[in-house]
């Protein structure tokens, strides 16, 4: 993104872009957080000597909102969870869906696993699908993920149904919250990042997840016969 493009996604002008790079010069809180959202940031990695702990709200933590699943950029969604350092959660709707915008999903996890990462996954449960369709999907994104049940550290369970499908990455997260008379894949996307003090909207979702994983039930016996 070029020192003019930044300019026009907040509202300045390239010359003030540039002096904050090239001079050091910090920008008004508003244009922190207007630059740190375009840019896809946390205003403190960006402004490291600034102080923003006492004033940050819950806007701070949205990193970036889509209008639907094919806004989001192709590589977000795989470098998520590859970023994962010591919690990865995977909740969704349909794991094919998933498969398909992260072809390589068995081998990230697996790294993260094996690296020490704690990994949950909860995919729907074919008998509970709303059609034949729905039921054959959940079934083989199943299969297709079979093989994580052997890697320590994975725990893969099921589901009968999400309100909210959440990827959590530590403290960041892709959150998909529905919209009545939209599909899944048209329905918004949220970039959220947990920060201290502003906890209130991330966290939620996040207390939204443990409920899903503390009523899901085991795959094992499942998952380990289609592997075999």
């Amino acid at each position: 993104m070029s020192y003019a493009d930044l300019g026009e996604r907040i509202g300045v002008d390239a010359k003030t872009v540039e002096r904050w790079v090239s001079r050091g010069t910090t920008p008004y809180p508003r244009h922190t957080h207007a630059a740190a959202r375009a840019l896809g940031a946390d205003r403190e990695y960006l402004w490291p000597d600034r102080n923003y702990r006492q004033t940050t709200g819950n806007c701070d933590e949205v990193l970036a909102l889509y209008p639907n699943h094919g806004a989001v950029p192709a590589g977000l969604w795989g470098d998520l969870i590859a970023s994962a350092d010591n919690l990865l959660d995977i909740a969704v709707s349909c794991g094919l869906s998933l498969l398909e915008v992260v072809p390589d999903l068995v081998e990230l996890v697996t790294k993260r696993a094996q690296v020490g990462v704690r990994v949950r996954i909860a995919l729907p449960e074919p008998d509970a699908a709303s059609s034949p369709v729905a039921a054959a999907r959940a079934a083989l994104a199943e299969e297709s993920l079979a093989p994580l049940h052997q890697v320590r550290g994975v725990r893969l369970c099921g589901h009968d149904g999400l309100t909210n499908e959440v990827i959590r990455a530590d403290e960041t997260a892709l959150v998909m919250p529905p919209v009545d008379g939209c599909t899944r894949l048209s329905s918004p996307v949220m970039h959220l990042r947990r920060l201290d003090g502003a906890s209130t909207l991330v966290g939620v979702y996040l207390t939204g997840m443990e409920h899903v994983f503390a009523t899901a039930a085991p795959k094992r016996a499942r998952v380990l016969e289609m592997a075999q």
